[in-house]
């Protein structure tokens, strides 16, 4: 019969005899019940080194012949047998006797500790499992080894798990999932069912359950099962009860792991537990391994009964497929009729396909599917509103009309320009077929936008361009908004910087950008400038020259940008407001080889002339480049411009970012022929020439046109080109993207402060306020209600558009009647600011804060009271239901983005008592939390 003995190391063998000797022998001879091999083991006894002899004996014969054997060293008989030995044989042994292995001792050393627990010692299949092979040496803590820190060892030594870090049910998932069969180790427990069972044991008891069907699925290589299992619970582990046919898949899946499990109730926790490993497993697992599991679960729930299951994840394949077929019909269903309903239920499926794990990959086709279809989406929203504008301006004068649409295009048509220009793509599948849906109706009411716009554009030119502070006439800009800002204030300095064929939709992306940088429009004229209207035809030549003259090129006058400095230098308005001529660089003196920001142009925005001018070229560069790259318009691309706003900031300046006109996108354009189009976008006509299809016509005195060409045709609609195939952009045309341009005042946050402690002055037109976006833009749709109509505007009856394409514009050379009317000058509805009339809404609760006894009591510690724009912003939270994303608040609240983080700190002194967080800022979710319920039963407040 095989004796159950240990395996001892020489370590082992020397703290034996070291312990057989911690007291005096009378001799240095002894026997141990172990095994080993022959040898020698030098040991420190008696304050010196004693050779011993190792010598296995497996009888008694084989210990007397040991024994009688001449020799100088002492002996350690490693005994394999099991008898009593005679009196002659103990009485040469140290001590008298076989001396048996403390095992908890030799396990205790073999981690370097000085003990072992009692429950360890219990465990014997994991003792001996450990004394048979040296452990992977490591840092304990502390001196006696667990039952823990022995399986943990165990599984590092023969299945490879780190010791590092807690032993999670979901570790042992991943493992299982990602690691390769150990066979050895796998064959061993096979072998030792006590060792294989005490294991599982502790697997379930010590990590979980699914660790201990994960490990049985491990050795058979079948781990990965367990984590696709999980990816499938995670939705649905909630409806197993209510979905028999969930259920049976599920069963299953799991009854091939285990044939047992079958039997589980659909209410078992077990469901609920492994449903919870799901997104850690998603977070967890490797890529490859991860891509593995998921298509392993997608074939739990690919069949049709369940997909109303499998929409839910976050995770699965099959689920972004749905998702996207989903959110696809919602965006079909509120395209047809885009009622708050309709747009919310759109905005949940959305929300749901961004969330997936696809749409989260950066420049991946789903990402950018998940992103066409969210700008699809906010177009729908501005289809919404569409109603309020037509009813607007049904009974409007053709040049009330033009204001109207133009004051439109600027708040509203700058996102819709933005939003289409990443909606557009391929239509392969049902999602890209329902954002290129989405985009037909919104390139429709664009379409009829520009003709409007165009046929009341060229009938106020052909009347002298009336006066109105609706819109500015672009030869008219820098009277606005140059003199008038800089005579209200002596301190105040300008920086003029045109930005050569930036269009609104350029603007907006632009504004973004630089609001992270800390600068935005100030507060001057409430922070939103009239739109401008560019002058016709709107090229660089023809409409920079009357923003820099202050006056429209006369016809045949030579179209010469490099007078452009000329030009500036000799305009009226500036040179009698200044008493010296303003300075404009172009290019040459701009730019570096490099394209970056020139010293010569530093020092001019450092200069001390109060204003100073510089042109940037880089959009309208970009509009000729590639179709297959975009180029995005912010600081990090525009590379002269993060430094000259920085210059005007150190310089004391405000920044007047203006376009000299706009342009079309060429993803619509297509080619027409026509007689003498040498340009994209218009083309000088003949006395006895009439406009063709899609065309108006001017005339006026005051509009530019070749020598010797009695009038100029300008296409209007962004979907036809002259000659051959267009570039990225084109302008010269009459467009509500070409003709009506930004014009935006800005700063950096720090003007307003700077200018007070250098000036002594307290400029409160400094002060920077966000760029205002539509409602819509934020899904933020509300019932849509009728603007009023101005009081001193004419309102004349008159029947729907015709169906014909080509306008009848009255020409100098037509007769014509005498044009209706209109209104000088009429200052912009309230209500059109926002895009929709604000809603009457309840109190919030700051009135009944301000009552409070325990804000009282804050103030008297305090000795001052919260300021009135918090308690504002109070109530803006509540009006949310206490949730806002951190951008979204601060734009309500007249804030920049960055300085979220601020108002939370300044509403959190006053409302978060102790411990209690009444108010907080989640900087990952990027989101402003005010806990309503929290904010009741501290303040009294609802």
């Amino acid at each position: 019969m095989s004796l159950d003995l240990p395996t001892l190391s020489t370590s082992d063998l020397q703290e034996e005899l070291r312990q057989i000797h911690r007291h005096t022998r009378r001799s240095y001879t002894a026997a141990v019940a172990c095994r080993g091999e022959q040898g020698k083991v030098s040991v420190d006894l008696d304050d010196k080194k004693v050779l011993f002899r190792v010598e296995p004996v497996r009888s008694e014969l084989e210990m007397r012949r040991v024994l009688a054997e001449d020799g100088e060293d002492p002996v350690v008989l490693l005994v394999d047998f099991e008898q009593r030995l005679p009196a002659d044989l103990a009485g040469r042994l140290a001590g008298g006797k076989v001396h048996p292995v403390d095992r908890g001792r030799q396990l205790a050393r073999m981690f370097g500790a000085t003990a072992t627990s009692a429950e360890l010692q219990a465990c014997r299949p994991l003792c001996d499992a450990l004394r048979a092979r040296a452990v992977p040496s490591w840092r304990m803590q502390g001196s006696t080894v667990d039952l823990e820190t022995a399986w943990r060892a165990l599984l590092a030594r023969d299945a490879g798990i780190p010791f590092e870090g807690a032993l999670t049910e979901e570790r042992v998932v991943d493992f299982c999932a990602s690691s390769p069969v150990a066979p050895a180790f796998v064959k061993a427990l096979a072998d030792n069912g006590p060792l294989r069972t005490a294991l599982l044991e502790h697997l379930g008891e010590a990590s979980g359950p699914v660790a201990a069907i994960a490990w049985r699925a491990w050795e058979r290589g079948e781990g990965r099962a367990v984590a696709a299992l999980a990816l499938v619970l995670e939705v649905a582990a909630k409806k197993l009860s209510g979905h028999a046919y969930l259920l049976g898949q599920v069963r299953t899946a799991m009854a091939r792991l285990d044939p047992e499990l079958r039997k589980l109730s659909p209410d078992a926790p077990l469901f609920a537990r492994w449903g919870e490993l799901g997104p850690v497993m998603a977070r967890r697992l490797a890529p490859p391994v991860l891509d593995r599991a998921l298509a392993d679960a997608d074939a739990i729930l690919q069949d049709e009964p369940v997909a109303d299951v499998l929409v839910e994840s976050r995770w699965l394949p099959g689920a972004f497929e749905l998702s996207a077929k989903a959110l696809g019909d919602a965006l079909v269903a509120a395209t047809a009729n885009p009622t708050p309903d309709a747009i919310e239920r759109a905005d949940e499926a959305s929300k749901r396909l961004q969330n997936h794990r696809r749409a989260r990959v950066d420049d991946s086709n789903e990402k950018r599917l998940a992103t066409r279809a969210e700008m699809a989406l906010k177009l729908v929203a501005y289809l919404g509103t569409r109603p309020q504008l037509e009813a607007e301006i049904r009974e409007l004068g053709d040049h009330d009309r033009m204001r109207s649409l133009a004051e439109h295009y600027a708040e509203h048509g700058a996102y819709v320009d933005a939003a289409r220009a990443v909606a557009r793509g391929e239509a392969a599948g049902a999602l890209a077929q329902a954002i290129q849906a989405v985009l037909t109706a919104v390139d429709a009411a664009r379409d009829l936008d520009d003709e409007r716009f165009a046929s009341g554009l060229a009938s106020w030119v052909q009347a002298g361009s009336p006066g109105s502070s609706r819109v500015v006439p672009i030869e008219r800009a820098l009277d606005e908004f140059g003199v008038g800002f800089l005579k209200e204030k002596r301190h105040r300095k300008l920086l003029v910087v045109l930005l050569d064929g930036m269009a609104w939709a350029n603007a907006v992306e632009l504004l973004t950008s630089l609001e992270e940088a800390h600068v935005a429009p100030i507060r001057w004229k409430r922070g939103r400038l009239p739109p401008v209207l560019a002058a016709l035809p709107t090229v660089t030549t023809v409409s920079r020259a009357a923003l820099f003259k202050g006056k429209r090129l006369d016809p045949g006058e030579a179209e010469d940008t490099g007078k452009d400095p000329a030009r500036f230098a000799g305009h009226k308005g500036l040179t009698k407001l200044l008493d010296q001529a303003p300075q404009l660089y172009l290019r040459p003196d701009v730019e570096t080889t490099t394209g970056e920001l020139s010293k010569k142009a530093a020092a001019l925005v450092q200069s001390k002339d109060r204003v100073v001018a510089v042109v940037v070229n880089a959009i309208d560069d970009q509009l000729k480049g590639s179709r297959q790259m975009r180029v995005p318009c912010d600081l990090a691309h525009i590379k002269p411009l993060g430094p000259l706003l920085q210059e005007a900031t150190d310089a004391g300046r405000a920044v007047l970012l203006i376009a000299d006109h706009g342009h079309v996108l060429g993803a619509r354009l297509a080619s027409v022929s026509a007689p003498e189009a040498g340009a994209k976008r218009w083309r000088p006509l003949g006395v006895n020439d009439a406009p063709g299809p899609n065309e108006v016509c001017v005339s006026a005195d005051s509009t530019w046109r070749p020598r010797g060409k009695a009038k100029v045709a300008l296409l209007y609609r962004e979907t036809e080109a002259y000659g051959g195939s267009a570039h990225v952009g084109e302008h010269g045309g009459a467009s509500l993207a070409e003709v009506v341009s930004p014009a935006i005042l800005v700063a950096s946050d720090r003007l307003r402060q700077r200018i007070q402690i250098e000036e002594g002055e307290d400029d409160e037109a400094l002060e920077v306020t966000p760029f205002q976006s539509p409602p819509w833009w934020d899904l933020r749709v509300r019932k849509p209600a009728v603007r009023t109509v101005p009081a001193d505007a004419v309102v004349v009856a008159e029947p729907p558009p015709a169906p014909a394409r080509q306008l009848s514009i009255p020409l100098v050379d037509v007769a014509a009647p005498k044009p209706i009317k209109e209104r000088k000058d009429a200052s912009r509805p309230a209500a059109a600011a926002s895009g929709a009339p604000a809603a009457a809404r309840k109190p919030g609760p700051s009135a009944t804060l301000a009552k409070s006894k325990l804000l009282k009591e804050r103030q008297r510690e305090r000795g001052a009271e919260p300021r009135a724009v918090m308690m504002a912003w109070i109530d803006v939270l509540a009006a949310h239901q206490g949730r806002m994303g951190a951008r979204l608040f601060t734009h309500e609240v007249g804030l920049l983005a960055h300085q979220a983080g601020g108002a939370v700190s300044e509403m959190g002194e006053w409302l978060n008592v102790d411990t209690y967080q009444v108010v907080s800022y989640d900087r990952v979710a990027q989101e402003v939390l005010l806990d309503l319920d929290l904010l009741q039963g501290l303040f009294g407040a609802d």
